[in-house]
């Protein structure tokens, strides 16, 4: 091989690493923090609105209520992200099933006829298999929404359906149906129910390219039932 080929492979090779390092420090970035209850502007609280109303076009207005409810406390932060609204919901939607299971386990010792079980490992199994997603998100969300793709949050995906079924098949159909009066005694269940709803939607409507050739990732279901 000629000098002026050795030098060619040498900077080749030089450029290719450099490349690497920047791409590796790059997917590094810390998420910037999702903080709720900040002062926000009309844009990001519109951006909010928009963003429910378009994941949840298929489902009754009580979807997008919820939706609203969910994510406006965290509008300056998600900032016009769509990976971000994601984010906020499913930290959201975490937070409020780990306090159900809670909840759950309470009413559990003091009623173990209603067999809820099934239902607090569903939940726990849920919040234990959140951490590997949300560190997903959260890189995502500080790359930016044109770095997500068609599949990058593919696993993430099937996670939140997981959650959807299983939620529906181990509690709603399951141990919450034996309890006497739901709305008393777990008030959180109709709001696990409505959270997991809206961010499994978030998350399969992920950018705004997606929208465009996505289909619903669920049957259309009422949730005012």
């Amino acid at each position: 091989m000629s000098l002026p080929s050795v030098l060619v492979v040498i900077l080749a090779t030089i450029f290719a690493a450099a490349h690497m390092a920047a791409a590796a420090a790059a997917d590094a970035r810390p998420s910037p923090p999702l903080v709720a209850n900040l002062p926000a502007s009309a844009a990001a609280q519109d951006f909010v609105r928009s963003r429910c109303g378009e994941v949840c076009r298929l489902s009754p207005k009580q979807a997008a209520r919820e939706c609203n409810k969910l994510l406006l406390p965290f509008a300056t932060s998600i900032n016009g992200s769509y990976v971000g609204a994601s984010l906020a919901g499913t930290t959201a939607m975490i937070s409020e099933l780990t306090a159900f299971v809670r909840d759950m386990r309470e009413l559990d010792r003091a009623w173990p006829e209603y067999k809820l079980r099934g239902c607090i490992r569903m939940a726990e199994g849920a919040v234990g298999g959140a951490k590997e997603q949300m560190a997903t998100l959260s890189r995502f969300y500080a790359l930016g929404d044109d770095k997500v793709g068609e599949f990058g949050l593919s696993e993430v995906m099937k996670w939140i359906r997981v959650v959807e079924t299983d939620f529906q098949h181990e509690c709603s159909d399951g141990g919450l149906k034996n309890v006497v009066d739901l709305s008393k005694e777990l008030p959180r269940a109709r709001v696990v129910d409505k959270y997991i709803y809206v961010s499994l939607h978030l998350i399969c409507f992920p950018t705004p390219y997606a929208m465009n050739f996505l289909g619903s990732p669920v049957d259309n279901q009422s949730k005012d039932a």
